[in-house]
């Protein structure tokens, strides 16, 4: 984050969910996400946006997390400017698990934050 990009009337929102599939079917990557949130942030007047993963199901697979966490870090890399990212993580699931995908992730400057679900 720039704080030369950010003023005093900087709208910020800490919690957007990318685009990933919808019910239809119809499945989004990281670069098509990202121009149709831009183009709504834009609208809005929103300066930057934190990013969370969707909650895939109750009983996620370590696949599923980090498939959820990759699209996430792939958005924010691609307009670091704009997006920050939360990582998307189920504290029910088993600690190596849980502790894994944080040291995975948190090292990585496109995350700021966690999502516990």
């Amino acid at each position: 984050m720039n704080p030369d990009f950010l003023s005093p009337s900087s709208i910020i929102d800490i919690h957007t969910h990318p685009l990933q599939r919808l019910a239809d079917g119809t499945v989004f990557s990281p670069a098509e996400s990202l121009a149709l949130m831009l183009r709504s942030m834009d609208k809005a007047g929103i300066t930057m946006s934190g990013l969370l993963g969707h909650n895939v199901d109750p009983l996620q697979s370590a696949a599923e997390i980090r498939a959820v966490n990759a699209f996430t870090h792939e958005m924010v890399r691609l307009c670091p400017e704009r997006f920050f990212g939360f990582v998307f993580i189920n504290p029910e699931l088993p600690s190596d698990l849980v502790a894994e995908e944080l040291d995975h992730w948190l090292v990585q400057p496109e995350f700021r934050a966690v999502k516990l679900e």
